[in-house]
This record gives C-alpha cells, structure tokens and sequence, in this order.
C-alpha cells in the first residue's frame, strides 16, 4: 500500500494513525511510518485499511473495546 493512499484513507474516513493503528492491531508508528514511505504495508492491515475505506467493515470492529 502506497504511503498516498495511507493518507488518502485516513482523510477520506476522518480517522487519525492511531485510530487506524488500532483498527489493524499494530502500533500507531507503523502506520505513521507506512504513511511516510518509510516502511511498506502488506497482508491483513493492508485489506483491513482497504476495507474500512469501501465500508466494508463491519460496524462491530469499529467499537472494540468498549
């Protein structure tokens, strides 16, 4: 996943790194890190992040934890 389309999720969905970090149970620098170039996404977090950017996930995972 492109650090662009990182960014384009997180302004399209209104949500911040740790908010997304927490949806794909890594830690928010990774996500920072993937953001800027400089460390590649792969595998579940990428199709999660694809998810929550189509709506596809659902509701449920949103309200983890509470």
């Amino acid at each position: 996943m492109t650090p662009a389309k990182i960014k384009t999720i997180s302004q399209d969905t209104g949500m911040n790194w740790r908010q997304l970090a927490d949806m794909c149970n890594v830690n928010e620098s990774t996500i920072r890190k993937a953001a800027m170039g400089s460390l590649s996404l792969r595998g579940p977090c990428c199709m999660v992040l694809d998810m929550i950017h189509k709506g596809d996930l659902p509701e449920r995972f949103f309200n983890k934890g509470k």
